[in-house]
């Protein structure tokens, strides 16, 4: 079957800068990244301060150390090898079930997968590699879905919590009767987490070793603001209700910044969101309507070499956009 060489030549030379680019774009948003958290690190860890009080500035140097360290620790246990990631995919989602478990299923929905694949398509090839793909990686997707989900019900909910904790502390109750009221009023993740620290307490665990357990179940910035601002001021003291208060009205002001991000960038998300599918939608539609037309394109050598080629340039531009429209806060 004859092609002309030339051409193949061509697609390859794009092909080649485009990923050259993409891997260029996408080396430089990281540096970005990194550079703004390594900033982050340098305002919150020691910047002195223009304080004409020795002991404040002293105290204040003494809470960013100990707030730097609580940091990178938090930094270091989230590597880990691929179990340990899979147990704790499994007990942020909230499902009660372990690592075998997550093995037996992620094999049947292989097996079951490929005889449906294999039935309709009649390709062992084809079968066998979608299968492994949706075995490894369908339920990571399915509990990674339930994670984000709870998480951002918890996220929602959690300035709430900490109101009812400051009327409480304002009041006259502890803060450990202030927790148990969330954990037994609220409602959603916000009263498991919560519930289980206070169990956690009434069987005489230490409170930081809770809360780093709470955090490890729970990993959303705005909880480690808590863990670090109850840990820092169990250990420098002050007013417990103004803290939490201040705490309160910084996550407030976090989820409207939020909403607003998100909200800006909701056309960039759709825009991306249609260039992606709008490719195979039309070729599907052409492929219903006239088979016929499609034939120089899937029974050619050149015509398999640009479709190649054509789905190499759509996921790097794919990861690209993600790239760039993935706000992290």
């Amino acid at each position: 079957m004859y092609f002309d060489p030339k051409i193949l030549l061509l697609i390859s030379v794009v092909v080649f800068f485009a990923l050259i680019a993409s891997l260029s774009c996408l080396w430089i948003l990281s540096r970005q990244k990194k550079r703004f958290i390594a900033g982050r690190y340098r305002d919150l860890a020691l910047i002195p301060l223009n304080s004409q009080d020795a002991d404040a500035s002293a105290q204040a140097l003494a809470t960013q150390r100990v707030l730097r360290e609580r940091l990178n620790e938090l930094e270091k246990s989230e590597r880990s090898s691929y179990r340990t990631r899979v147990n704790n995919l499994i007990l942020r989602s909230g499902l009660k079930y372990n690592y075998q478990r997550y093995i037996i299923n992620s094999l049947i929905v292989f097996v079951s997968s490929f005889f449906l694949i294999f039935l309709l398509s009649k390709i062992l090839l084809i079968a066998i590699l979608v299968s492994l793909l949706l075995g490894a990686v369908g339920q990571n997707m399915y509990l990674s879905f339930l994670f984000k989900r709870r998480q951002k019900q918890f996220t929602a909910d959690f300035a709430g919590a900490l109101d009812i904790i400051v009327r409480g502390v304002t009041v006259g109750l502890s803060i450990n009767e202030s927790m148990k009221a969330v954990a037994y009023e609220a409602q959603g993740p916000v009263s498991e987490e919560f519930r289980r620290i206070v169990d956690g307490q009434a069987m005489g665990l230490d409170f930081e070793d809770v809360l780093e357990d709470a955090i490890h179940r729970m990993p959303t910035a705005e909880f480690r603001f808590f863990s670090i601002v109850m840990q820092i001021q169990r250990q420098t003291g002050g007013s417990m209700a103004k803290t939490l208060a201040d705490l309160s009205a910084l996550l407030r002001g976090r989820k409207e910044m939020r909403d607003k991000i998100m909200a800006l960038s909701s056309e960039a998300k759709s825009s991306a969101f249609i260039i992606g599918c709008l490719p195979l939608f039309v070729t599907g539609i052409l492929f219903l309507m006239s088979p016929d037309f499609l034939d120089p394109l899937l029974n050619q050598t050149i015509g398999q070499v640009m479709i190649g080629a054509g789905l190499a340039l759509m996921l790097i531009g794919m990861f690209v956009m993600r790239a760039m429209i993935n706000f992290k806060f």
